[in-house]
């Protein structure tokens, strides 16, 4: 008796979360959450070739660390470099969980590198920040005497990061590192303009009180100046839950301001912010938006150490 109850409960449970998948609505923090789940498994069960994996630290606290992948039998000489940045709102997941990123860009020639940084709430903004230039750095000691060009990118919190080493580029600058070898840009998903985030927990951990001078420095609109005119690919899904779509629209808004040309935006009406982060699996619409952009890019083919 103890059984069939027990069974009757799993299934109700469970016919309660598949009805939950297709009623609750996009654009819903709890959407989000109910098809984590669906994300994992879809990455999970995707193909990944094989790689050569390095694992090196750059400094001494357990997060600061990155993977550098690089395809079997690759040439010594490095000429292109992606450096990604995995979302999970400043806090969660391990560069460990995204290789199926590092496999896609792999496979098209690319060296992929995957960082972790120190997290939030006991490190905010600041720490991470210093991370970001210690990581840059280092990475780049890895390659000499080569000196490749590098696109940086992130999804979700990771693109946030990345956008901070693309546009805020006096730390690299003082750390003697060539910023013209950082050629491009591409966010997925990304919280940009943080004034239009939610006021919450997890914003506030890595960006403190709202509209304190650390929440300003945090916000990417901040450094914009009309010094950059490199590439960018912006991807939001119009029904992402967990990251508000004004976000990037801000971000663009102002960045159109200081920048005329090399701006490639795309709003998408019925995507979310986990059907964004599924772009790596199989022949994802995104993939070939992003890859279509690359290939418009003649800075991977022709930079100054060739």
């Amino acid at each position: 008796m103890q059984f069939e109850y027990t069974m009757f409960l799993w299934i109700g449970l469970i016919g309660a979360v598949i009805m939950a998948l297709f009623l609750i609505p996009k654009g819903t923090s709890l959407h989000e959450l109910l098809h984590l789940p669906v994300y994992w498994w879809r990455v999970t069960i995707s193909p990944k070739q094989v790689m050569q994996m390095e694992r090196i630290a750059y400094g001494p606290h357990p997060r600061q660390y990155y993977l550098m992948y690089r395809g079997i039998g690759s040439p010594e000489r490095i000429d292109k470099v992606l450096v990604y940045f995995h979302g999970g709102a400043w806090r969660f997941g391990r560069p460990e969980m995204f290789s199926l990123v590092a496999s896609v860009f792999v496979s098209h020639g690319y060296t992929v590198v995957l960082p972790s940084c120190r997290r939030t709430p006991r490190f905010a903004y600041p720490d991470i920040r210093d991370d970001l230039t210690t990581l840059m750095v280092n990475i780049d000691q890895q390659f000499q005497p080569h000196q490749p060009a590098y696109l940086l990118g992130g999804m979700s919190s990771g693109g946030n990061l990345a956008a901070h080493l693309f546009y805020d580029l006096a730390p690299l600058e003082k750390a003697g590192f060539g910023v013209n070898r950082i050629k491009a840009l591409l966010l997925l998903g990304a919280p940009l303009d943080l004034h239009q985030m939610p006021n919450n927990p997890l914003v506030t951990a890595f960006a403190g009180p709202f509209n304190s001078e650390q929440f300003s420095q945090a916000s990417i609109p901040t450094y914009l100046t009309a010094k950059q005119q490199r590439p960018v690919l912006c991807i939001q899904g119009q029904q992402d839950g967990l990251v508000p779509y004004a976000s990037a629209v801000e971000f663009i808004a102002a960045l159109e301001k200081v920048q005329e040309e090399g701006i490639s935006f795309h709003l998408l009406p019925q995507i979310t912010h986990l059907e964004t982060a599924s772009w790596t699996c199989g022949d994802h619409s995104l993939k070939r938006i992003i890859f279509k952009w690359l290939d418009r890019q003649p800075i991977f083919d022709d930079f100054t150490n060739h």
